[in-house]
């Protein structure tokens, strides 16, 4: 029985990657589970809080990348959300947390490890499996205004639509209006 990390863009991916292979875990990029040998296997994965995601993917990939165009709000970034799952610069980069860790509706990671408690969940995990290994934190967006500041609830209502699988299979909570989401830990 082998490990495999599965790397979801904007999950501490970048940072896990560069310690776990030296655990003689594999590190496929950005792939989806159902391309992997999941059953001779234990995925080991990360899920992150939908809202917190896709606002650190907008800021990373329009600031760092230049692969969002300098113009796109980040409300007409939420709204298009589903397309940039097919844009030829996204190489399977913009999708759900479930999706990625799903086959045919089912979960299919044995450890899934929560950005909100990364370095918890990290040392939990290298414990279980002997992992003589210790996360650094690599990639980390260094935003200066607050989360908050760039949602109101038509994008609320975006990120709720797209996401619901992963609100319901890794127990975040949707927020239905603006005064929830600023009560939502993100």
């Amino acid at each position: 029985m082998g490990f495999i990390f599965l790397h979801i863009t904007k999950t501490a991916g970048r940072s896990i990657t560069s310690v776990i292979e030296k655990a003689g875990v594999q590190t496929p990029q950005h792939c989806y589970v159902k391309d992997l040998d999941y059953t001779n296997n234990i995925i080991i994965s990360v899920c992150r809080n939908p809202y917190a995601r896709v606002h650190s993917q907008y800021h990373f990939y329009k600031n760092q990348r230049d692969a969002i165009p300098a113009h796109m709000s980040f409300k007409e970034f939420c709204a298009r959300y589903p397309e940039w799952k097919n844009h030829p610069l996204s190489s399977n980069t913009f999708d759900t947390c479930f999706n990625f860790m799903s086959d045919k509706g089912s979960l299919r990671v044995e450890e899934i490890l929560r950005f909100e408690n990364i370095s918890k969940d990290f040392d939990i995990l290298c414990k279980k499996y002997n992992f003589n290994i210790s996360l650094p934190k690599l990639n980390v967006n260094n935003l200066k205004n607050p989360i908050h500041l760039d949602y109101n609830e038509e994008i609320l209502n975006y990120i709720n639509k797209f996401f619901e699988q992963d609100f319901i299979h890794f127990n975040y909570k949707p927020a239905s209006n603006m005064k929830d989401f600023l009560n939502t830990p993100i």
